[in-house]
């Protein structure tokens, strides 16, 4: 009885304090299948941020991963868009990009895809995602559209693709690439 006390004691200690750490940052439980949660968007914060009820009931900010769009609720930086310099055309399409989003999005059922390249969380312990709505990848549409440019400065798998719809956003001027 007392080598089973020995050696039941510290697991159940373990499995004790492994159920009471602290959730903070993480509303997503444990990893999920294929690293797809099902979500709802509650609200559309700019172009790539958005606030989102997930499956367990919960709600977080996702940031969409891969792409950047113009600042609506600060200031954009010279250079931070390639050569662009107009930083009032940058915000109107930062505005519009918004406006898509919101469009596309606002109060949907969504997909979230994880990417372990990228981690579950970024620098402001927002979850990472790409978005997708009935299978079609919404974070491609703001770069093939000129709404959004891609996000070179994470990681992301999909960034060779948002780069070949890019440079062609580019060559024909879509959206802040008329900037």
């Amino acid at each position: 009885m007392k080598n089973f006390l020995y050696m039941i004691l510290p697991t159940a200690i373990l499995a004790l304090s492994l159920s009471c750490q602290s959730s903070e940052n993480t509303n997503v439980e444990g990893t999920p299948e294929n690293n797809q949660l099902n979500a709802s968007i509650i609200r559309v914060i700019d172009g790539d941020t958005l606030e989102v009820q997930l499956g367990n009931g919960k709600t977080d900010k996702v940031r969409l991963l891969g792409v950047d769009t113009p600042e609506t609720n600060s200031k954009n930086k010279p250079g931070e868009y390639g050569t662009i310099t107009d930083m009032e055309c940058l915000t109107k399409w930062g505005q519009k990009a918004t406006s898509y989003a919101i469009e596309q999005l606002d109060h949907k059922e969504v997909v979230l895809v994880l990417d372990e390249a990228a981690g579950l969380r970024g620098y402001y312990g927002r979850l990472l995602a790409y978005v997708e709505l009935d299978k079609k990848d919404f974070n491609r549409s703001l770069v093939q559209l000129g709404y959004a440019r891609v996000y070179k400065e994470g990681e992301s798998q999909r960034e060779s693709e948002y780069l070949n719809d890019q440079r062609v956003a580019q060559d024909n001027f879509n959206g802040l690439w008329s900037c």
